[in-house]
């Protein structure tokens, strides 16, 4: 079942406005036109950079749809966020965290 994303919706929209504007749009984003075609009936998913440059392409180019831009880069960089957060709880030493420590320090009673 195709799911369609923020940036799938964009292109839509781009391609709805006129599809000179999506394909010189996707070109400096640096899109294949298959990613694009994609992305475009949900059956692909671009990666957090590709849709960080959708969005500064889009933003430059297309400058009606600068508040979509604007909100689909706010999606990624979020995204991004969420995931150096993961990756660092993950990584993270317990013994570094001082609450960690100080249960550690509690004797447990009985």
């Amino acid at each position: 079942m195709p799911n369609l994303t923020s940036a799938g919706r964009l292109l839509e929209s781009l391609h709805a406005e006129s599809p000179e504007i999506c394909d010189a749009v996707a070109s400096a984003a640096g899109l294949s036109a298959d990613r694009v075609a994609g992305a475009m009936r949900g059956t692909e998913r671009l990666s957090l950079s590709e849709q960080l440059r959708l969005s500064e392409a889009t933003a430059l180019l297309a400058p009606a749809f600068t508040a979509d831009a604007l909100r689909l880069r706010g999606h990624v960089l979020s995204a991004r966020s969420m995931h150096a957060s993961e990756v660092n709880e993950s990584q993270r030493d317990p013994g570094a965290d001082p609450w960690e420590r100080a249960a550690a320090a509690v004797p447990l009673t009985s």
